[in-house]
């Protein structure tokens, strides 16, 4: 069961979550970053790439909340870019973009110097087997259909090696 509260402050209302066995995304930050560390999670890098805006800073701002330092790229070649200065350790990759794909900006990334080490994952809305096969070919390490669970993408990013 989930609790809101609305209270009014200077012209805004804020809501105020009462976590009773909620998931992972509906929980406070507090309770989230908890939960996050006893998974064995440390806050990392965290590239989120998606060429609709309000998905790529939602999935960000939530990753933000259980710790990472996150950036945002909308389309590939602006991920390149991204992922060459702000090194890092995580991807989170939309397939279906315009342009240069997620499948191109993928298989760049792995040739660059840090590539062996990144864990990139595909976030998106093809799920079909034959999308997992060609993610995995392009080099992702996890392919995660939309919406995303983010308990599960939090697990996975607590579980990546150390380096």
């Amino acid at each position: 069961m989930v609790a809101a509260v609305l209270a009014p402050q200077h012209k805004n209302y804020s809501a105020n979550f009462v976590a009773a066995d909620v998931p992972l995304e509906m929980r406070s930050p507090e309770q989230t970053r908890d939960v996050v560390e006893a998974m064995g999670g440390t806050n990392c890098k965290v590239l989120v790439v998606d060429d609709d805006p309000d998905g790529a800073d939602s999935l960000a701002a939530l990753l933000s909340l259980i710790g990472h330092d996150t950036v945002v790229a909308n389309d590939g070649l602006a991920a390149l870019i991204l992922a060459d200065s702000f090194n890092p350790a995580v991807v989170v990759l939309d397939l279906g973009m315009p342009g240069l794909d997620g499948f191109a900006v993928a298989e760049r990334l792995r040739k660059t110097p840090s590539g062996a080490g990144l864990l990139l994952i595909a976030a998106t809305g093809w799920g079909h087997p034959e999308d997992r096969r060609r993610s995995l070919a392009a080099g992702f390490n996890h392919h995660l259909a939309k919406p995303i669970d983010l308990h599960q993408l939090a697990e996975i990013i607590a579980a990546r090696p150390q380096t």
